[in-house]
């Protein structure tokens, strides 16, 4: 969640808890598709995204689903590769903020949520072993998404409607791995880059190397 002076991501217990199970597969589409429109509206803003072109924003917005569903695959599977129970939540009031950068500036701020420990007993510091390599196989995913859009569209010459796609692709997933990994300071310390930092050093600056050549590479 977000609130003023509280990171995006972070998320507050109240007792009595909440009354029913809430559906995690739910909250990663709901959140997928409001994260999809946000980037739909900063391409608006800024240009990137002409005239209202159904196909053009068809592609745009499966690109964003493409990159977070494959984000969210591989911290499931490394988190049960290491023996962590895990679910996801969705950062609901990261979602205006989103779409507010979106309007106002034409940058899209990707709010993918993601992957914590099933319950509401663990503890941060306990579980960094294991949240640590769950968090490096969702960046790592971002960055070889993102390296793969831009290097078909170099090297590969791709028709018109595969090349629009990669286009979306590769902007989004640069946008992502920049608050994913560059940035694991406040406000943004529940992305992945801030579970990495924490975990291993030498593992983020791997990762902030290639975030840096993803931003700084010629199309």
């Amino acid at each position: 969640m977000f609130r003023f002076g509280i990171d995006v991501g972070h998320f507050l217990w109240a007792r009595p808890g909440a009354t029913k199970p809430d559906n995690p597969g739910l909250q990663w589409r709901a959140g997928t598709l409001a994260s999809a429109l946000s980037f739909l509206l900063a391409g608006w803003r800024s240009g990137r995204v002409e005239g209202l072109d159904a196909m053009a924003f068809l592609r745009a917005a499966l690109a964003v689903v493409a990159l977070f569903g494959l984000r969210e695959a591989a911290m499931s599977l490394a988190a049960r590769w290491r023996g962590l129970s895990v679910r996801h939540r969705a950062w609901e009031a990261a979602f205006p903020l989103s779409a507010a950068v979106a309007l106002m500036s034409g940058w899209f701020l990707p709010a993918p949520g993601s992957v914590y420990p099933r319950g509401g007993t663990w503890r941060y510091r306990d579980l960094l072993s294991k949240l640590g390599p769950t968090a490096f196989a969702g960046a790592s995913a971002v960055l070889l998404f993102a390296w793969a859009a831009w290097a078909l569209l170099r090297f590969g010459g791709p028709a018109p409607g595969i090349a629009s796609w990669l286009r979306s692709a590769h902007a989004a997933g640069q946008m992502l791995a920049l608050f994913e990994v560059l940035l694991p300071f406040s406000i943004f310390v529940s992305f992945n880059g801030r579970r990495v930092w924490d975990w291993n050093r030498a593992a983020w600056a791997v990762l902030a190397a290639a975030t840096l050549g993803l931003l700084l590479a010629r199309g």
